[in-house]
Parts: C-alpha cells; sequence; structure tokens
C-alpha cells in the first residue's frame, strides 16, 4: 500500500512539473495581436486612449503615498509637441493638443518577454500567429521619444488599431512601445 501510494505522489509530482512547463511554452508565443488592438500591453496598468490627465493624477497620487517605494516615481515632462508621463520603468506619451494616451513605451517586461530576449526568439513566436515583424529604423525624432538610441534594432509589428515597436540593443530586447494609428 505504502508503495502505491508514493508512486501516486510521484506520478503526480511529475504531472505537475510536465503542466508548468506546458504553461511556459504558451507564454513564449503570447498572441501580440490581441492586445495590441485592445491598445494594451499587459504589464501596464493603462492603455491607449485613456485620458492622460487621470492617468497623471492616479500615478502622482501612487507615488506621494507615504508607503511608496522608488518604483513608484512619477514625473509629467512637457515637450514642444508631447507630453510624457514618466515613471520608473514606463513612459505613457500623449500630444500636446490632445488628451489621451497614444503611445505607451516600456523598460522592462513587455509582452511576456524579459529584457535581454533574443529578437529572433520574438520574431518567431508571433510567425504561429501569421504576423510578420519587420526590422526598421527609427527617425532620430522617433528614436529620442522612444530609446534615446537610433541606431538599435528596431522590430515592427503593424496590426489594426496600433502598431508594436520592439527595441534591440546588441539583439537582446531592451523596451517597446505600442502607439496609437
Amino acid at each position: 500500500m505504502k508503495k502505491f501510494v508514493c508512486l501516486l505522489l510521484a506520478v503526480s509530482f511529475i504531472l505537475c512539473l510536465v503542466a508548468c512547463k506546458e504553461d511556459k511554452v504558451k507564454t513564449d508565443s503570447v498572441d501580440i495581436s490581441y492586445y495590441a488592438n485592445l491598445g494594451q500591453i499587459p504589464e501596464c496598468d493603462y492603455k491607449l486612449g485613456q485620458s492622460a490627465l487621470e492617468v497623471a493624477e492616479e500615478l502622482k497620487a501612487k507615488a506621494e503615498k507615504e508607503d511608496a517605494s522608488e518604483e513608484d516615481f512619477c514625473e509629467v515632462i512637457e515637450g514642444e509637441t508631447v507630453t510624457k508621463i514618466i515613471t520608473s520603468d514606463t513612459h505613457y506619451i500623449y500630444k500636446k493638443n490632445e488628451t489621451e494616451i497614444s503611445k505607451i513605451v516600456v523598460f522592462n517586461t513587455v509582452y511576456g518577454f524579459d529584457l535581454g530576449t533574443d529578437l529572433e526568439k520574438i520574431k518567431k513566436s508571433q510567425e504561429a500567429y501569421d504576423k510578420i515583424g519587420e526590422e526598421i529604423s527609427l527617425s532620430e525624432e522617433e528614436a529620442r521619444d522612444f530609446s534615446g538610441n537610433e541606431y538599435c534594432t528596431y522590430l515592427k509589428f503593424d496590426f489594426e488599431k496600433s502598431t508594436v515597436i520592439f527595441a534591440f540593443e546588441d539583439n537582446a530586447l531592451f523596451g517597446a512601445e505600442i502607439k496609437s494609428k
């Protein structure tokens, strides 16, 4: 009887490990188009089209709480054509004459891909969804809004309602943006 129980426990443990491995495979092939058409990056609290003023107020309030950490940092920077709401790892951007978030830039895990993920891994992950990424160059102004480095490698995916661009330095992911079309 004891041997049977031990065998049952061992089989259960192996099945749990296999189930965890299957979840990891699913994460590596997230359908970016689903989130892009919702205007979202799943790791962000806000999405495209939300009120920039409300986002700024909420982030500032969070940063001003007594128990706020350094990660709860928030600053609003007004440029000539756009305003940026900057947190420790995310920039929410909107145009001067508009009131809604039109671009989100993330310098952290994005669409389930960790910083340092290889460009080819992201390309291949989207082939399962019949999405082909295009390697592009950004103008100096676009690069300044995004990464500050126009010489990085950028991988662009166009979707129905938005565009997602991943930024790579030395073939390693360091950020991504989603912007309205």
